[in-house]
């Protein structure tokens, strides 16, 4: 029986919330080991130019926020649009009525099979809960649910296949 690790795509608000506050930093680098972590690229473009923009209007100076941005790309792999093409016609469609731009964020999740965890709080959230699928370990179904009790805009999947069918849901 093969393992499979697993897996999350970031998108780009969850890598200025890993840059501005601690909770999420600690969550990735807490999880490096165990969890590969994965984020389009214009996500990481679109964090280095929104992080400067939030701490100069606070007085803050961005350089150290964009070094920090930097240490905690080196631990995500950066998905290259070029790498989406099979899944780009298909993430389009699915977000025209949303955000057109996150599309890079869904088709990263539907080549790689797995879960968005996305800072917004749209409702395009919703529409990739329909439209992802994956198998879920026990414990990513322990970790979602905590962080999902505490942070309501993490996504999960509506359709999972858990590997036991006794209390699937359980985190004992």
């Amino acid at each position: 029986m093969t393992v499979r690790r697993k897996a999350l795509v970031l998108d780009a608000n969850i890598l200025i919330r890993a840059v501005l506050g601690s909770r999420v930093r600690d969550l990735i680098l807490a999880n490096v080991e165990h969890v590969n972590f994965f984020v389009p690229s214009v996500c990481v473009e679109d964090a280095r130019k929104y992080i400067p923009e939030i701490l100069v209007e606070r007085g803050i100076d961005p350089a150290p926020a964009i070094e920090l941005l930097h240490e905690i790309v080196q631990h995500i792999e950066t998905i290259e649009e070029e790498w989406l093409e099979d899944f780009t016609q298909v993430a389009k469609a699915r977000m025209e009525s949303r955000d057109p731009d996150d599309w890079p964020v869904l088709a990263t999740a539907l080549a790689l099979d797995c879960p968005i965890w996305t800072g917004s709080r749209t409702a395009w959230v919703r529409l990739l809960m329909k439209t992802v699928e994956m198998v879920m370990t026990r414990s990513v179904r322990c970790m979602w649910r905590k962080y999902v009790a505490r942070h309501r805009y993490v996504t999960s999947v509506s359709e999972t296949t858990y590997p036991s069918a006794e209390h699937p849901l359980s985190c004992s």
